[in-house]
């Protein structure tokens, strides 16, 4: 988790710190205009700890925990948070939470993982070995990307699909319900992963790894829509 969102969590203990659960769950219950920013708090203050150890213990292999919190966010608060509002406080709240939790990564681990042909990639109108060795490792790191909801918008975003057009998609894909700023905020925080990770990595052309073709990208175009795409990543 970035220090900015733990800073902005911890500003928030004077005004939520002394309040219980019950409390705090009640207040967004009734639709307050600081709903979010309770549940906010919740989840990045006063649970952090405990949902970090939930998902070392839970996550799938290659799991990042910024989108477990991301998408744990968005869960809680969807349909005027419908998350909360369900909690009857038969049991701790914290106990409720970790429930959700657990549940929320068994669903991410079940999830399909599609790639890209990294194949046809070798057959784009590169500028130089330079810059083929380059795309084709972000391919294969995007082909990787530990979680499927970011790395299907980027497969719809390399498409040429908009954030407004995604979004049903993701929805559909979910189950969730999604906005086009959550796809916005998933794209934004890949695009900075993927250009470290590029910029950091030496490329071999003789290791690259074959992947199997999971998703297809429609082939007519394809050479003029993917590589701009492609360097659209890279900044």
């Amino acid at each position: 988790m970035s220090h900015i969102t733990r800073k902005t969590a911890l500003e928030l203990e004077p005004e939520f710190g002394n309040i219980p659960d019950e409390a705090l769950v009640l207040r967004i219950g009734q639709g307050m205009d600081e709903s979010w920013k309770i549940l906010f708090y919740l989840l990045f203050g006063r649970y952090v700890s405990m949902l970090e150890a939930v998902f070392a213990k839970y996550a799938k292999q290659g799991l990042d925990f910024d989108d477990f919190m991301l998408e744990l966010h968005v869960k809680m608060g969807k349909n005027h948070f419908a998350a909360i509002t369900g909690y009857k406080g038969t049991a701790q709240f914290k106990t409720y939470l970790s429930t959700i939790a657990r549940n929320l990564l068994f669903d991410m681990g079940k999830r399909e993982k599609p790639t890209i042909d990294i194949t046809a990639a070798y057959d784009l109108p590169f500028e130089d070995d330079q810059e083929r060795d380059q795309m084709t490792r972000l391919i294969e790191l995007i082909n990787a990307y530990p979680d499927d909801n970011t790395r299907f918008v980027l497969f719809k975003t390399i498409e040429g699909y908009s954030s407004k057009e995604i979004a049903p998609m993701l929805a559909a894909r979910s189950g969730q319900e999604v906005i086009p700023s959550y796809v916005d905020t998933l794209r934004s925080r890949a695009y900075r992963k993927l250009r470290c990770q590029v910029a950091s990595i030496a490329i071999c052309r003789e290791t690259i790894t074959v992947y199997k073709l999971e998703l297809i990208i429609p082939p007519t175009g394809y050479q003029y829509t993917i590589l701009p795409a492609l360097r659209r990543i890279l900044g």
